[in-house]
């Protein structure tokens, strides 16, 4: 009983030694919406990282960076009247955005989970010339959140969740050589408007999770995204939210003289 007892103690202590340890790195959340009324024409299009900010630039939203809130809401709506020479109109516009996430130790996982959604419904007119029309209106919907993550060894990830209305979620890795985020998971081709539920191994370093950053829309529309997702990190452990860099280090130095002993 006693060599069985030793057995067990000895396999906990091996795998808790094994498990990779996974710290929050930091977070960047947009969500913003700008719209205006008039003869304009538009279309949607989706962007490839997040815009730089710009105070004069009304189409783009200030990064949140504080990890909390975890969850920010917009919503509202509004009237405008148009007048133009001897055209007149007018643009109803309502809206309603949301994103939150959640990063928590679940038994011998962590788990990192995430939603976000926007609705913008809007409608127009033009009147002139005796007749009303259908007018073109604006909008630019920012509703965009990364996450990141550092892991200090290999561990495996399972990630898994469901996008719609042209959203899709990447999931990158940090690159030293070359200075750059690389794809660990593709939204265009692997998660954009479908569910979606892949494996993946990842190794130590530096990890980040966004949903599709921008949106672009204008006409008649009812106009609806939304993506979530669960990133499930296996055997691991959570650490402080944000770790300081002796942490790290500390870490670090763990985990060479776990590898200098199994090399021994």
């Amino acid at each position: 009983m006693r060599r069985a007892a030793t057995a067990v103690a000895v396999w906990v202590l091996a795998t808790s030694a094994l498990a990779a340890n996974v710290g929050f790195d930091g977070r960047e959340a947009r969500n913003h919406l700008y719209y205006f009324g008039g003869f304009a024409i538009s279309q949607d299009e989706g962007a490839d990282g997040i815009p730089m900010p710009s105070a004069t630039d009304p189409t783009t939203a200030l990064p949140f960076t504080d990890p909390l809130p975890a969850t920010l809401t917009i919503s509202g709506s509004s009237h405008l009247d148009i007048n133009y020479l001897f055209w007149t109109g007018n643009l109803d516009i309502a809206w309603a955005q949301t994103q939150t996430y959640s990063l928590q130790a679940a038994g011998v996982d962590v788990v990192l989970a995430a939603s976000g959604s926007s609705d913008v419904v809007h409608t127009s007119e033009v009147c002139g010339m005796g007749a009303c029309n259908p007018a073109s209106e604006l909008h630019w919907s920012t509703n965009a959140q990364t996450l990141a993550l550092v892991i200090d060894g290999p561990t495996l990830v399972d990630f898994s969740g469901s996008t719609s209305g042209g959203q899709w979620v990447d999931l990158q890795s940090w690159s030293d050589v070359a200075q750059n985020w690389v794809n660990v998971v593709s939204g265009v081709i692997s998660t954009q408007n479908t569910s979606f539920a892949l494996q993946r191994s990842l190794q130590a370093g530096l990890y980040r999770v966004r949903n599709n950053t921008a949106r672009f829309a204008g006409g008649a529309v009812d106009e609806k995204y939304s993506w979530d997702y669960t990133l499930t990190l296996h055997d691991a452990t959570l650490v402080g939210a944000v770790p300081e860099p002796g942490t790290w280090l500390l870490w670090t130095v763990g985990g060479l003289l776990l590898a200098g002993r199994r090399r021994a």
